[in-house]
């Protein structure tokens, strides 16, 4: 937040003008926020598994 140029994340601020992009940028992109999300996803597993999450969490 402290950034003064604002810069944030490469692969979110990019999949936000996703369509400007080539088909192969589209690609990298796509296939990055797919693995964030899996991270995040087993990492929640992990919790939930660890009995640090609850088991009712919505990972849809």
């Amino acid at each position: 937040m402290a950034d003064e140029n604002y810069k944030g994340c490469f692969i979110f601020n990019t999949a936000l003008d996703i369509a400007q992009h080539d088909e192969q940028v589209n690609e990298i992109v796509t296939n990055g926020v797919r693995e964030i999300e899996a991270f995040f996803r087993r990492s929640i597993e992990v919790g939930q598994a660890r009995g640090e999450l609850p088991k009712g969490l919505d990972l849809s």
